[in-house]
């Protein structure tokens, strides 16, 4: 098969990946062009090639290679399936983004947990933030009634802008901890987007 974004190679995973004029660009993007450049030639495969940058490189550097090989695949099948082409500037920023949100989240401190007249509620007071040009963003959570033995489940989608796109609710019968909700609310949140052909939604 040739390659849909440059049309001039036979494609295969390293040409996807590392080899394409656009994947290339991608890496300069995302600030990993060192990181690339370091590699080819001197390994055989991207197998190889992604094992070495997780042997050899810092956890940042690693967390915003997945990333951006995610946006790249991303691209990729955007490409194909929906005619639509993205700069190679628009998918290494969105890996730098991506990276930066994970890491933002994973900075925040623990939340604690409210008992309040049976049910337990999670305090968060982190801003809501919009999503990258394109893409929507889905928030999710849970709330728990265990006196009724009911655990409810619920998502909000906004564009880009913040504006609504759409909402469900769902309750289960049952008594789940903080940990089991959340993770069912996610998977709700998923079958959600999957059922209305969003493929370009921030969790």
């Amino acid at each position: 098969m040739i390659c849909p974004r440059c049309d001039t190679a036979v494609e295969d995973d390293w040409h996807a990946f590392v080899g394409c004029k656009v994947a290339r660009e991608s890496w300069y993007w995302a600030g990993l062009s060192i990181v690339r450049q370091l590699r080819v030639g001197t390994v055989s495969s991207l197998t190889d090639f992604v094992f070495d940058i997780c042997r050899s490189e810092s956890r940042d550097i690693v967390g915003c290679v997945a990333l951006l090989l995610w946006q790249i695949w991303v691209a990729r099948n955007d490409a194909i399936w929906n005619d639509v082409h993205h700069t190679s500037t628009s998918i290494g920023r969105m890996a730098l983004d991506a990276w930066q949100q994970w890491q933002d989240v994973h900075k925040q401190p623990s939340l604690p947990i409210v008992q309040h007249r049976g049910n337990r509620v999670q305090g968060n007071n982190s801003v809501w933030e919009k999503s990258s040009e394109t893409w929507l963003k889905c928030n999710v959570d849970a709330a728990f009634h265990d006196c009724n033995h009911i655990t409810t489940f619920a998502c909000c989608v906004r564009d880009s802008r913040s504006q609504f796109i759409w909402a469900q609710t769902k309750w289960q019968r049952a008594n789940m901890t903080v940990l089991e909700g959340e993770a069912v609310a996610l998977l709700e949140a998923l079958h959600f987007a999957d059922a209305n052909r969003w493929d370009r939604v921030v969790f």
